[in-house]
Order: structure tokens, then sequence, then C-alpha cells
């Protein structure tokens, strides 16, 4: 009889060994999925980041050449005017035509 008991003792540890390399490797498989769920979300964030720092750009690139196509020249016209206004000897404090006005 105690030859017996050994051979079914080792039938069912080979079996609880074999369910738990099965447990395992289902576990495995799972957290493969979840991680490759979370690394397709990180990398739809970012690349949603760059789409929106590539907007950003463009509308800073657009906004500078706006700048330089707009006020660039307002800016000469208005340094020119005001050059104007200083050297002009009509408007000078030295002028006495300056102080007939005050």
């Amino acid at each position: 009889m105690s030859s017996a008991v050994p051979g079914n003792n080792n039938t069912a540890s080979t079996t609880i060994h074999g369910v738990m390399i099965l447990i395992a490797s289902v576990i495995g498989v799972i957290g493969y999925l979840i991680r490759a769920r979370l690394n397709d979300k990180a990398r739809k964030l970012a690349e949603k980041d760059r789409q929106d720092e590539e907007r950003r750009r463009a509308a800073l690139a657009h906004v500078i050449d706006q700048g330089k196509l707009f006020i660039g020249p307002l800016k000469t016209l208005h340094e020119e005017r005001s050059g104007f206004v200083r050297l002009s000897p009509l408007i000078t404090s030295k002028s006495p035509f300056f102080w007939r006005v005050i």
C-alpha cells in the first residue's frame, strides 16, 4: 500500500504544478495586454501633444509673419514721423514759434 500512495502524491503534485504554470502564463498574457493598452494610450497622448505643439508653433509663426508684414512698416513710418517732429525747427523748445503757441 505504501507504494500506491507515493504514486498518487506524485501525480497530484505534477497536476498542481501544471495548473500553476497555466495560471502564471494566463496572468502573463493579461499583463502583456494591459501593458500594450497603456503603451497605446501613452503613444496617442504623445502624438496629440506633438500635434498641439506643432499647431502652436504654426500659429506663432503666423503671428510673427503678420507682425513683420504690418507692424514693421508702421513702426518705420512712426519713427520717420517722430524724427520729423523731433528735428522740426518749429516745434523745438528753442524756437520762438514754440513759445508763441504755448
